[in-house]
């Protein structure tokens, strides 16, 4: 762990305030969940809650067959990073962060379908290259968008059609079926 040096205490209700340096680094807004942890040497860790991240085997599970059954590059991502990769040149992504235009998308929720548009392209962050044409799908429970599913290509002339948004709005459904279960 890494010291701050922020020190905090706390009030009578046993509360204390994280910093708002903290919160907009980790990317944490006023309603979001939070998990608590205790280790071994009594040390308490709070960690952003995703729901999703309870399903990434099944995540990973699904993002495989959907790729063998497109050939297209899977992604599902909850708000902050990459849950499940499946496709050509996706070792590493699994928990990397979303770069900003993956952000942007998987924020509307609805499909959105994107090809050849250099100012939307998406991709995770610090990825070694982009995706010349994706289709973005929210996970959305609850009225809340969880995450989101993508298929993207990184030919020069994908073959993202109707089908592929199909997939892709099947494969969010199912997700958002599963947090809500």
């Amino acid at each position: 762990m890494k010291a701050t040096g922020i020190v905090r205490r706390l009030d009578d209700l046993g509360r204390v305030v994280i910093p708002k340096e903290i919160r907009r680094t980790l990317r944490i807004r006023e309603g979001d969940p939070v998990e608590i942890f205790v280790d071994r040497n009594g040390e308490v860790v709070l960690k952003k809650y995703s729901p999703l991240g309870d399903l990434d085997t099944l995540a990973q599970e699904y993002a495989e067959v959907l790729h063998k059954a497109t050939g297209l590059v899977v992604l599902v991502c909850d708000e902050d990073s990459v849950l499940a990769a499946a496709g050509p040149a996706t070792a590493g992504l699994v928990g990397r962060g979303l770069g900003p235009s993956l952000e942007r998308a998987q924020r509307h929720p609805a499909t959105g379908r994107w090809v050849d548009d250099p100012g939307r392209v998406v991709t995770p962050a610090d990825a070694d290259s982009a995706f010349t044409a994706a289709v973005v799908t929210s996970i959305v429970c609850r009225g809340r968008v969880a995450g989101a599913v993508v298929l993207a290509s990184r030919e020069p002339e994908p073959a993202i059609g109707e089908i592929a948004v199909k997939l892709a709005e099947t494969a969010a459904n199912f997700m958002a079926r599963h947090l809500e279960g």
